[in-house]
């Protein structure tokens, strides 16, 4: 903002400014496409009068598509300017009578014609909570009041790019077994191709020995996923001791461990978020909690000083990223229903080396269907810490906390 030279008015002149994240994807709301054969709209039209929620106050833009019927749909225009061969669809089908969910596909078209299944399921959503138990986490309907409706799936188009001007379709075909499909969002993406491995570093696969499985499919490990912990682990220490870089290349490693990885001064990159995946695969305790015993271990913990966590994509984990310490670095990620925070900032818990929060800073991340705040910068007043110093968010976009 400046002052206009000459100008005895004194006109204020401002420069425009970017608001929210930079993203590489282009989000369509669903009330925003073309519906037909019956589909409906459903809003928030009213002002909640208890506190417990409904799919159109966790939806985006408070707004969504629902799909009841063999043949409705919803249909959008490829106007982004680009090719589109991703797609990031944010859904929610039925929970099953007894709870734990149900799994599914919805069909999609370009320019009318058929192009795949997607597959759906709603096996990490539908949560049950009461007024004592609130943001409870009880899979069992009895339990109460249905919150957490709401997931995400990538979709890898098949076949040809889906070009400017074409059209995407989401139907519900009668192949499409659950009662109903509502659709909150899809994001239009071209991915850039995989990175290659750097210099100096080690391989999961060539040089440590772990092995990429199938990825999952709807919620679940894919059949007879090999258990890579050992050997991921393996290469970080590796790593560590000879200073090389670690390397994910393209595939999914799972870790079918409840106590997840531990890594310090070492770099670990990946062909990109789109393509190397880490899946967390903790034995389950039996129920849904924050407890890392039911898959609800963080993303990201990290501290430290001189820290960089650049261009992840975090899907429900606990915190996205929580993280304190001394001059470090969220960037260019993204955190989608994350039964936590999303991005966490803070100066620790009080314990030895892990009580300052200073010079942390959170800039152009993602973020959206966090179960608690979409980013926080949490000061606490604990024992040991000492208050934080120039924490900085900047353009981030939180969307459906």
């Amino acid at each position: 903002m400046g002052i206009e030279s000459g100008n005895s008015n004194q006109e204020w002149l401002i420069t425009p400014v970017q608001i929210g994240a930079n993203t590489p994807f282009v989000s369509y709301e669903a009330e925003s496409g073309t519906l037909s054969g019956g589909a409906k709209v459903v809003s928030l039209t009213t002002v909640p009068t208890t506190e417990f929620t409904s799919p159109q106050l966790e939806a985006s833009g408070h707004a969504y598509v629902n799909l009841s019927a063999t043949g409705q749909s919803v249909t959008w225009t490829n106007n982004t300017g680009q090719n589109i061969t991703f797609l990031n669809v944010r859904y929610s089908i039925p929970d099953s009578s007894g709870g734990g969910g149900i799994t599914s596909t919805l069909d999609l078209y370009v320019n009318g014609t058929y192009r795949q299944a997607i597959p759906v399921n709603s096996i990490q959503t539908w949560l049950y909570e009461t007024s004592s138990d609130y943001d409870g986490k009880s899979q069992t309907p009895s339990s109460g009041n249905a919150h957490v409706f709401w997931d995400e799936q990538q979709v890898t188009i098949s076949g040809a790019y889906i070009t400017p001007g074409q059209t995407i379709t989401l139907e519900k075909d009668s192949a499409n077994t659950a009662s109903y499909y509502n659709i909150d969002v899809i994001d239009l993406e071209n991915p850039p191709a995989p990175l290659t491995q750097p210099a100096n570093s080690l391989s999961l696969t060539t040089d440590c020995g772990a092995t990429a499985s199938s990825a999952p499919t709807n919620g679940t490990a894919a059949s007879g996923a090999v258990d890579s912990t050992s050997a991921i682990q393996t290469c970080i220490n590796d790593a560590e001791s000879s200073g090389q870089i670690v390397w994910i290349p393209k595939g999914t490693f799972y870790l079918n461990t409840s106590t997840g990885l531990t890594a310090s001064g070492v770099t670990i990159e990946g062909a990109g978020m789109w393509y190397s995946t880490i899946y967390y695969n903790p034995p389950l305790s039996g129920s849904t909690s924050t407890s890392g015993a039911s898959g609800n271990g963080g993303g990201i913990n990290i501290k430290g000083s001189d820290w960089v966590v650049d261009s992840i994509w975090v899907r429900h984990e606990g915190a996205g990223v929580w993280a304190d310490g001394t001059n470090g670095v969220v960037e260019n990620s993204r955190m989608s229903n994350t039964w936590a925070d999303g991005i966490n900032i803070n100066n620790g818990n009080g314990g030895s080396n892990n009580n300052i929060g200073n010079n942390l800073t959170v800039k152009n991340n993602f973020v959206r269907g966090s179960g608690d705040d979409g980013l926080a910068i949490n000061d606490a007043s604990l024992s040991g810490t000492e208050p934080m110093e120039s924490p900085v968010l900047l353009n981030n976009t939180v969307v459906a906390p």
